[in-house]
């Protein structure tokens, strides 16, 4: 019989419904438990392969897994909790300043769910420089739209669109910029929902600005490139299997590489990441 522990693991892995900072906020509070019950190494190790494309996830795990005793791994998963949770606003604020410099009004796009961007997008309609919002669905769940309808609900007049994901690069308007967060940022690319390299792309055509909002919790570490590597590779081995599938044949890859030299900026709580960056 499956122990509790494993089962939340288990259920972290199955959940396709929550971003990265929920889900790492969730692995917390299962690693916590996992420490009490001595079973620290176990659990972590099996949060850090979780998702292979969550960065989080995995320097979660990490954190975890680098302690000396116990009592530094309790701390050290606390302290990764309580800054991933207040990180995405202060991302927002440093996106927003940025976009400010180089726009005064501003339309912006996204196909992102996260937090660090919606904190952007309120940013930038309290200092009235959004003139409105056009957000992808985001399928397959759609957290696109359930974003988009909190933020039309909370901010009564501004114009809030909702789209197709494959519909955004055609409704992109001189006065846009870009935003999207990020799962894992690696050196050369940010991993994100698919869709985000066609936005990008399109983007670049237009030279209008594009910026990945996320916090350093997302960076992949040195220590961490062959955990994630392999795990990348593991991903993308499953979705060949799918797409082989003859009851159902689907390539159901939800994440995707975006070149960094695409991006404008990727910018964190700490401001923006050192790296290739596209003047706009």
């Amino acid at each position: 019989m499956t122990d509790e522990l494993v089962q939340r693991c288990r259920d972290l892995a199955r959940d396709d419904a929550s971003g990265a900072t929920a889900l790492t906020l969730a692995a917390a509070d299962v690693l916590l438990d996992a420490i009490e019950a001595g079973r620290a190494g176990e659990i972590a190790e099996r949060i850090a392969a979780a998702k292979p494309a969550m960065a989080s996830l995995l320097n979660l795990g990490i954190a975890a897994l680098n302690a000396y005793d116990p009592r530094q791994a309790r701390e050290q998963v606390e302290r990764f909790r309580d800054t991933l949770a207040s990180a995405p606003a202060r991302a927002g604020e440093n996106a927003a300043e940025w976009i400010r410099a180089m726009k005064d009004r501003c339309r912006v796009v996204t196909i992102s769910a996260s937090a660090a961007v919606e904190a952007t997008v309120r940013d930038l309609h309290r200092t009235g420089t959004l003139t409105g919002l056009t957000a992808g669905e985001s399928q397959p769940r759609r957290e696109g739209r359930d974003m988009a309808m909190r933020v039309r609900s909370d901010l009564p007049g501004l114009d809030v669109k909702i789209a197709y994901d494959a519909s955004l690069p055609g409704l992109m308007r001189p006065d846009c910029v870009v935003l999207f967060g990020a799962d894992a940022v690696t050196e050369g690319a940010v991993y994100n929902k698919a869709g985000s390299l066609m936005l990008a792309v399109v983007a670049t055509a237009w030279d209008l600005p594009v910026l990945s909002v996320t916090t350093t919790h997302k960076v992949v570490p040195p220590d961490g490139r062959r955990r994630f590597a392999a795990g990348e590779r593991e991903m993308l081995a499953r979705a060949e299997d799918r797409a082989r599938a003859p009851e159902d044949p689907l390539y159901d890859l939800p994440f995707e590489a975006v070149s960094r030299d695409l991006l404008t900026a990727v910018i964190t709580e700490d401001g923006p990441l050192p790296g290739p960056v596209r003047k706009a």
